[in-house]
């Protein structure tokens, strides 16, 4: 039996999970069809090769039914329904047939009005609202600094393959010459230009069918392996760093908020742009939990749990007696919130003060050198598996099959990570103003 034979069987609240798990269980040679139940029009359909897209199925002028394909089945869920939502709506308000706006899109393509490499990366923007501001900004700023100015105004359709070749090759060059540190080669944004053309192009071959053969498919041209970064921090310059931000968020200084937002920042180990705009309602100090909300972590594919000690929950106490604010860390300046860029700013100034008195031996020190060290402590010293460290810190992809298959949680495990770190700093650093009370390790 097909799946459109089935229906009403296959019909459920489309999920990650779900979409997820169709495709790991998809046997090949068969098409499989899971239909939404929140947009009774949108499904996801599994080719017979196993590939996955959202369709929505829709009436014609005519009466008769047609299936239209939004995307692929990578996006979230809830941004194909809102995609096809906007599909549904302007068929119903204006009588946009989808599959003939796509014709006429590619008539305007092939008249000229999407004609160039700058045109296209324009409209690929402007076809995927669910990529994130930063992703945006830093896929823009890539494009306008490496690419368009030398291929922009070019006909994308007349760019080759081994002309893009030699334009990541030039890219990579032009890197590595300008340079101000040997470590920075050129390699890993060379070969994240590669990927986002790639991807541009990949849209216009199966979204648009404007062109059949994408210019930038062949295997990254650089080894995407960084020499390692040297460990700046040990447990003396760690605990000196961390008594300089007790005193200056123990002070009259006035930039109380920033030090006490990098000494959460070293006992979470959560990213600073997290920590400096997380919001009251997210932290819940009767469960000592701080939950990240999925649009706001880095892949928004879900939310970060992250267990909080009595450190840590000591310091966010002390900020929020602070201000009323729906924000953790407000401020009067640019923004509602603390910036990210202010706690690197602060942490630098302070290292080099440190530095120039002596006290720390690199002025190579930086803010995310805190993060790295607290989870390489975590694997390395207090001798936690890899995938609890990684935990910690976020960094892990549950989508693989690995992770999917494994039904464990491991929020219980990263908690103990949790605590033994936060212990790892009582004796790393000894007393402080906010070291916990006995009564509240219990």
């Amino acid at each position: 039996m097909t799946n459109h034979e089935n229906r009403k069987g296959n019909r459920a609240r489309l999920t990650r999970k779900l979409i997820d798990k169709a495709q790991a269980d998809h046997v090949r040679g068969k098409r499989v069809r899971l239909w939404d139940t929140d947009v009774p029009q949108l499904y996801v359909q599994i080719t017979p090769g196993g590939s996955a897209s959202y369709y929505i199925r829709y009436p014609r002028a005519d009466g008769s039914k047609n299936d239209f394909r939004l995307c692929a089945a990578s996006i979230p869920p809830e941004d194909a329904r809102r995609g096809a939502l906007q599909r549904l709506a302007a068929l119903q308000l204006e009588g946009i047939d989808p599959a003939v706006e796509r014709r006429d899109d590619i008539a305007a393509a092939k008249r000229g009005k999407v004609e160039t490499v700058s045109a296209l990366a324009e409209l690929f923007d402007e076809a995927h609202p669910h990529f994130s501001e930063g992703d945006k900004r830093a896929r823009s700023y890539l494009l306008g600094r490496f690419v368009l100015p030398r291929i922009g105004d070019r006909p994308f359709r007349e760019i080759s393959k081994p002309e893009m070749k030699d334009l990541v090759r030039s890219i990579q060059s032009q890197i590595a010459t300008d340079a101000r540190h040997p470590r920075f080669n050129g390699h890993s944004t060379a070969n994240q230009i590669q990927s986002i053309v790639r991807r541009m192009y990949n849209w216009a071959i199966s979204d648009r069918e404007w062109l059949s053969e994408n210019p930038a498919s062949f295997p990254a041209l650089f080894e995407d392996n960084l020499e390692q970064r040297p460990e700046y921090f040990d447990p003396d310059s760690f605990a000196k760093i961390w008594h300089a931000n007790v005193a200056r968020a123990t002070g009259k200084d006035t930039r109380i908020s920033v030090a006490l937002a990098t000494l959460i920042y070293l006992v979470t180990l959560q990213r600073p742009v997290d920590v400096a705009r997380a919001q009251r309602e997210h932290i819940n100090l009767s469960e000592a939990t701080w939950i990240v909300p999925k649009h706001l972590t880095k892949k928004k594919r879900k939310p970060y749990y992250v267990p909080l000690t009595p450190l840590a929950m000591r310091l966010i106490q002390t900020q929020m007696e602070r201000s009323s604010s729906t924000y953790l860390f407000p401020t009067c300046g640019r923004g509602e919130h603390l910036l990210r860029g202010s706690m690197g700013g602060a942490f630098m100034a302070m290292r080099n003060q440190m530095v120039e008195a002596g006290e720390l031996p690199s002025k190579e020190l930086q803010l995310y050198d805190g993060r790295r060290y607290g989870r390489t402590v975590i694997e390395e010293d207090l001798g936690f598996p890899e995938r609890v460290a990684e935990h910690v810190i976020n960094h892990y992809d549950e989508n693989q099959p690995s992770r999917r298959y494994n039904v464990r949680t491991m929020r219980e495990k990263v908690r103990a990570a949790q605590h033994a770190w936060s212990d790892e700093i009582a004796r790393m650093v000894g007393p402080h103003a906010f070291s916990p009370a006995p009564s509240d390790k219990q």
